[in-house]
């Protein structure tokens, strides 16, 4: 029995349950959150399981030393897919709100 968390993610067990997971569909989606990737292994554990994974990029504070490392780290995975989070500027210029009155401008 694995003790750690990387450990358990790496075992044969791990890709055996991801196998059942997405058997009959190959189309199913199975998301998994993982700790950020420089903090962490987990996610470079899991990237040699997986097909895709989606980085999440924080707005002005991920910097891109970081963001290539991360990208780097996951080279296992077939396709490293980028979501920004927030974006406090629009294509126009103008601030929006977040989360409050979704959409509309300040």
């Amino acid at each position: 029995k694995a003790n750690n968390v990387p450990e358990l993610l790496a075992s044969d067990r791990t890709r055996e349950v991801l196998a059942k997971l997405v058997a009959g569909d190959r189309r199913r989606i199975v998301l998994f959150d993982s700790p950020p990737v420089l903090m962490a292994s987990h996610a470079t554990v899991l990237a040699g399981h997986v097909g895709q994974a989606l980085v999440v990029v924080r707005a002005d504070q991920t910097t891109e030393a970081d963001l290539r490392e991360t990208i780097g780290l996951l080279h296992a995975c077939g396709h490293v897919g980028l979501i920004l989070n927030a974006a406090g500027l629009a294509v126009t210029g103008r601030k929006f709100g977040a989360y409050d009155g979704y959409g509309h401008e300040k």
